[in-house]
């Protein structure tokens, strides 16, 4: 496998410009869109939970995403999924896991030196030089037997370090729930993923396999949440859409 240098610069050009824009959109230095005086009982927008709070102004489009993702799910991406969690074992599972998972080492590394947080940085170079050579390819994940932690850096953490403000809810098709900071993050994560500016033979056969690999295993091991969601909730939307904004609080 051989780096393409042109492929790579034009890539990276467009990431630091949507960067920039981002920035200048998003109102860095600005007010959050929910501020806490909108916080009260006359705004539909708002779910009325003391811990956190929900600003859905674009529900009916967001439904429309959600019915589309569940279709989705529903004929291609769970069938492969549950195939996948009853034939594989635990251990294999887990180094699936780790494998992929160390792919996205080199983004964390970015990710630490543009957020101005050396340590991080490093721990994540050395964790996937350790991982990638006595790791075997990241298979086993050795780094952190050795102390080396994983920190998932993404790019909506990196506006957020700069002061990005989540902004509204909104559902992404495939990806599911979001915001627009996370959301458009999501979106650069994928973009800048090392792997994409990595030369191999027949690479477009091995991305969809990449990429598909991604969401097979991430997929798997959300089955049986997704039945209980569905089994305890009158309204499935509004039941993820409550767990989505729970895991962003816990996650401040």
């Amino acid at each position: 496998m051989r780096l393409i240098a042109n492929r790579f610069n034009i890539k990276l050009f467009i990431v630091f410009g949507l960067f920039l824009t981002t920035l200048m959109l998003l109102n860095v230095r600005g007010e959050d869109v929910v501020d806490e005086e909108d916080y009260s009982l006359d705004n539909d927008y708002y779910d009325q939970n003391p811990i956190f709070k929900i600003y859905d102004p674009y529900e009916n489009f967001n439904r429309k995403v959600y019915k589309f993702n569940k279709v989705v799910d529903k004929y291609i991406i769970r069938p492969p999924a549950e195939i996948y969690g009853a034939i594989v074992p635990n251990p294999a599972k887990k180094g699936v896991n780790s494998f992929v998972s160390n792919l996205k080492e080199p983004l964390n590394i970015f990710y630490g030196i543009i957020q101005l947080k050396p340590n991080e940085a490093f721990n994540s170079f050395f964790r996937f030089f350790i991982n990638s050579t006595f790791g075997i390819l990241g298979i086993f994940d050795v780094a952190e037997l050795a102390g080396l932690k994983k920190h998932n850096a993404s790019f909506g953490g990196v506006l957020k370090y700069y002061g990005a403000k989540q902004g509204p809810y909104i559902v992404l098709p495939i990806l599911g729930p979001s915001n627009f900071r996370d959301g458009f993050g999501n979106i650069i994560d994928i973009g800048a993923d090392p792997i994409n500016f990595v030369k191999f033979k027949n690479d477009a056969k091995f991305l969809k396999i990449y990429y598909g690999t991604n969401i097979i295993v991430t997929r798997e091991k959300f089955i049986g949440a997704d039945k209980t969601l569905s089994e305890i909730s009158l309204d499935e939307y509004a039941a993820l859409r409550n767990f989505y904004y729970q895991k962003l609080n816990r996650e401040k």
